[in-house]
Protein backbone atom coordinates (compact mmCIF):
# COMPACT_ATOMS: atom_id res chain seq x y z
CA UNK A 1 0.00 0.00 0.00
CA UNK A 2 1.58 3.63 -0.79
CA UNK A 3 0.31 6.52 1.33
CA UNK A 4 0.22 10.21 -0.23
CA UNK A 5 0.27 12.87 2.04
CA UNK A 6 -0.72 16.21 1.36
CA UNK A 7 2.55 17.84 3.07
CA UNK A 8 0.29 21.33 2.97
CA UNK A 9 -2.11 20.63 5.63
CA UNK A 10 0.21 18.32 7.49
CA UNK A 11 0.87 18.52 11.24
CA UNK A 12 4.38 18.70 10.18
CA UNK A 13 4.41 21.55 7.33
CA UNK A 14 5.20 23.99 9.27
CA UNK A 15 8.16 22.46 11.36
CA UNK A 16 8.91 21.56 7.78
CA UNK A 17 8.90 25.08 6.54
CA UNK A 18 10.63 26.39 9.98
CA UNK A 19 12.78 23.76 10.55
CA UNK A 20 13.06 22.13 7.73
CA UNK A 21 12.82 18.91 9.45
CA UNK A 22 10.52 17.39 11.52
CA UNK A 23 10.49 14.22 13.80
CA UNK A 24 7.08 11.57 14.08
CA UNK A 25 6.19 9.37 16.52
CA UNK A 26 4.53 6.08 15.85
CA UNK A 27 2.82 7.34 11.93
CA UNK A 28 3.51 4.04 10.23
CA UNK A 29 4.97 2.06 12.62
CA UNK A 30 4.41 1.50 16.29
CA UNK A 31 7.68 1.83 18.44
CA UNK A 32 9.22 3.60 15.37
CA UNK A 33 10.21 7.31 14.86
CA UNK A 34 10.53 9.20 11.33
CA UNK A 35 12.72 12.46 10.67
CA UNK A 36 12.14 14.03 6.82
CA UNK A 37 13.19 16.72 5.50
CA UNK A 38 11.33 18.03 2.49
CA UNK A 39 12.83 18.22 -0.94
CA UNK A 40 11.52 21.68 -2.34
CA UNK A 41 11.31 22.81 -6.06
CA UNK A 42 12.53 26.40 -7.88
CA UNK A 43 9.00 27.79 -6.62
CA UNK A 44 9.74 26.27 -2.69
CA UNK A 45 6.77 24.12 -3.28
CA UNK A 46 6.90 20.75 -1.58
CA UNK A 47 8.06 17.89 -4.38
CA UNK A 48 8.95 15.02 -2.25
CA UNK A 49 10.26 14.26 1.05
CA UNK A 50 13.13 12.02 2.58
CA UNK A 51 12.67 9.68 5.34
CA UNK A 52 14.99 8.21 8.15
CA UNK A 53 12.94 6.08 10.27
CA UNK A 54 14.27 4.30 13.32
CA UNK A 55 12.82 2.25 16.73
CA UNK A 56 11.91 4.35 19.35
CA UNK A 57 14.29 2.57 21.38
CA UNK A 58 17.23 3.35 19.45
CA UNK A 59 16.55 6.71 18.42
CA UNK A 60 16.36 7.28 22.40
CA UNK A 61 20.01 7.22 22.23
CA UNK A 62 21.23 9.08 19.32
CA UNK A 63 21.44 13.15 18.88
CA UNK A 64 18.52 14.41 17.73
CA UNK A 65 19.99 17.45 16.54
CA UNK A 66 22.69 15.49 14.44
CA UNK A 67 20.23 13.25 12.71
CA UNK A 68 18.04 16.20 12.08
CA UNK A 69 21.02 18.06 10.29
CA UNK A 70 21.89 15.12 8.47
CA UNK A 71 18.55 14.00 6.69
CA UNK A 72 18.25 17.78 5.74
CA UNK A 73 21.90 17.66 4.41
CA UNK A 74 20.55 14.85 2.25
CA UNK A 75 17.54 16.74 1.12
CA UNK A 76 19.74 19.40 0.46
CA UNK A 77 21.94 17.36 -1.64
CA UNK A 78 18.96 15.62 -3.67
CA UNK A 79 17.62 18.86 -4.75
CA UNK A 80 21.05 19.94 -5.82
CA UNK A 81 20.94 17.36 -8.05
CA UNK A 82 17.04 17.95 -8.77
CA UNK A 83 18.08 21.13 -9.65
CA UNK A 84 20.93 20.39 -12.06
CA UNK A 85 23.50 21.81 -9.08
CA UNK A 86 25.14 18.95 -8.04
CA UNK A 87 28.15 20.85 -7.57
CA UNK A 88 28.16 21.21 -3.45
CA UNK A 89 29.72 18.51 -1.52
CA UNK A 90 28.03 15.54 -0.92
CA UNK A 91 26.52 15.31 2.63
CA UNK A 92 28.59 12.93 4.89
CA UNK A 93 26.95 10.88 7.04
CA UNK A 94 28.52 11.33 10.97
CA UNK A 95 27.53 8.86 13.70
CA UNK A 96 24.77 10.21 15.50
CA UNK A 97 26.04 9.46 18.86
Amino acid sequence: EITVRDWSSDVCSSDLRRQKSCITNAEITPESVGVAAALFDADDRVIGSITFAIPQVVFSTLNEDAIREEIVATAQAIMRNLHGNPAAAEPVLAHAR
